[in-house]
């Protein structure tokens, strides 16, 4: 348990993690001396996220991977880092069973999961308390959901990626549950260490995991090839999350000011485009059963940075939540976002008048503007008197009369004139109202 030294000049820490493919990746660059710590050495322990969890409590690992519900059982033992973190923002672990199964009908059901003190435990807990709770190691339930040894499984780590490849069915995804109940990201763990070890100590060892992350994302080939060697059945396309292209859509929020981006894989490069098709067209095509999930720019970051800025923020951050990495991007209109940052290794094009040109932004534009109506029809009881489920947020008639007549709401963009007319920063030009569709884009 206590930390030994290894000469007078070295330090021996202990520094354990799980044997998956995710941190075998973070810890490349330290495990194959790419990144070092003068004067410490470091001993990887590869183990299961709930073995190390338990063997927090007792103290047992210099610094070690816990997941944040288990770490409120240490916290008087270890201190939280501040990398290598990991939050499922629209996505996380996942109930997954052998047939379909309503998301609403797992209670009393037997599911295996990876742990007790494990976050994507708590969630499932939170998520449907009346469920019979059967302990594995994280890589033995996708097996044993396949042999209908459980009714169901939650899955953690790369088999959140694989089960459809087995025949297996999502029954829900507790990352996007999370995201839909409370707006926020689900955090699943983090890297600790020992309080004893002293704060510069600290300091010290979580700059070289910095490091070492920032290592690994710029020689991503090599980083890969060594975290293949974790990633238990797991194709390397698809540990580099790139199997699956996915189409890109964002769509404006005319007034109230958010914009959405949302993806949809449909075997499509990667794509992004403007809402410009009709509502007859939107609800005429057939639901689409591929994965699917959605990033916002809020109003406050529309009003800071404009449509366009707040639009590219949105690309981005529907790019760095894809399930896949992409390998080619196509933009809908004449500029693309910055992305050469985001270490994505992908082409990209913009394409005036996408949405029209090319099939994929097409779907994604109609779930796109169906996500975002039910999200204004969602909203339509906390802001009474905008009736935001009937225009959905644009800019009807009634809807900037309104703004007349009342304070806008916090979903309200302030940088849009009829709002700054509503909150007495412009004068009211009644001449100049109604204003409708691209019109409305001041």
């Amino acid at each position: 348990m206590s930390t030994a030294a290894a000469s007078p000049k070295t330090t021996s820490l202990r520094l354990a993690h799980s044997p998956d493919s995710d941190d075998a990746f973070m810890f490349y660059a330290l495990a194959t001396g790419k990144v070092r710590l003068p004067g410490v050495k470091f001993t990887h322990i590869l183990s299961d996220i709930e073995t190390l969890n338990q063997a927090a409590q007792q103290e047992t690992y210099d610094i070690t991977a816990v997941s944040f519900y288990g770490y409120a059982f240490v916290a008087d033992k270890y201190v939280l880092m501040d990398c290598g973190a990991s939050f499922g923002e629209g996505y996380g672990p996942v109930v997954v069973a052998s047939h379909p199964i309503e998301k609403g009908d797992l209670a009393g059901r037997k599911i295996a999961v990876p742990g007790t003190l494990t976050t994507s435990y708590l969630a499932l807990k939170i998520f449907e308390p009346k469920v019979e709770i059967v302990t594995m190691p994280f890589d033995k339930i996708l097996g044993a959901v396949q042999a209908k040894e459980v009714e169901a499984g939650l899955l953690i780590h790369e088999g959140q990626l694989v089960f459809a490849q087995v025949g297996l069915h999502r029954v829900v995804d507790l990352g996007q549950w999370w995201q839909e109940t409370t707006g926020l990201p689900l955090p699943l763990g983090a890297n600790a260490i020992r309080r004893r070890l002293g704060t510069q100590m600290g300091l010290e060892v979580a700059r070289v995991i910095r490091e070492s992350i920032s290592y690994a994302l710029e020689h991503r080939e090599p980083a890969l090839n060594y975290a293949m060697q974790f990633a238990r059945d797991m194709d390397p396309a698809l540990a580099d999350k790139i199997s699956n292209p996915i189409a890109v859509f964002n769509g404006l929020d005319k007034i109230t000011g958010r914009i959405i981006s949302f993806e949809v894989a449909i075997n499509e490069t990667v794509q992004f485009g403007a809402l410009q098709i009709t509502p007859r067209v939107c609800y005429s095509r057939p639901p689409t059963d591929a994965p699917q999930t959605d990033a916002f720019a809020q109003v406050d970051e529309i009003d800071e940075l404009n449509i366009l800025g707040a639009t590219f923020l949105a690309m981005r951050r529907a790019l760095l939540r894809l399930p896949v990495y992409p390998t080619h991007v196509k933009v809908d209109g004449n500029q693309l976002p910055p992305l050469t940052d985001l270490s994505l290794g992908c082409t990209a094009e913009a394409i005036i008048e996408g949405d029209a040109r090319v099939a994929a932004i097409s779907a994604a534009s109609i779930l796109a503007k169906t996500h975002r109506d039910a999200m204004m029809e969602a909203l339509d009881p906390c802001y009474p008197g905008f009736e935001l489920a009937v225009h959905k947020g644009y800019g009807t008639p009634a809807h900037l009369e309104a703004l007349r007549t009342r304070e806008p709401s916090p979903l309200h963009r302030r940088s849009f004139s009829p709002v700054k007319v509503a909150l007495g920063l412009l004068p009211d030009p009644q001449c100049e109202l109604p204003l409708t569709g691209t019109d409305m884009e001041s």
